[in-house]
């Protein structure tokens, strides 16, 4: 995480709230990119401690942006979590792929749009289609 954003993985949420996140359709405070987002979180400690600081944020331009976006960058940290704590039934077990597995896999990527995910059906182990 730090190569590339700048920031530990706890933190990558109030990054992306403040930087936004195209992916997750977060828009992100405008004027923060990738640079000035891994500043505000290393120098605040995240969007609690920068809401809890922000008259110390500069320039004012900064200042007003982070402000008028207050109310909506909790729920962008929000959005931007991976939730673990959600109940979950016990998952199906792991098999190898056979033809008729793969073709439901196929069509069930197809269905949901998993275009990147395709390709690599057909380097994955088992039975080939």
């Amino acid at each position: 995480m730090w190569a590339r954003f700048g920031v530990a993985p706890g933190e990558l949420p109030d990054w992306k709230a403040l930087a936004g996140d195209v992916t997750d359709e977060i828009p992100g405070v405008p004027g923060v990119g990738a640079k000035r987002a891994s500043a505000l979180v290393r120098t605040f400690g995240g969007i609690a401690g920068l809401l809890a600081r922000l008259p110390e944020v500069h320039p004012e331009s900064l200042r007003a942006a982070i402000a008028a976006h207050r109310g909506d960058l909790g729920l962008w940290r929000d959005l931007a979590l991976l939730r673990d704590d959600v109940p979950l039934p016990p998952g199906p077990r792991f098999a190898p792929l056979t033809a008729g597995s793969r073709a439901a896999t196929r069509a069930l990527f197809d269905e949901l749009e998993f275009r990147s995910l395709l390709p690599r059906l057909d380097q994955l182990g088992g039975e080939s289609s």
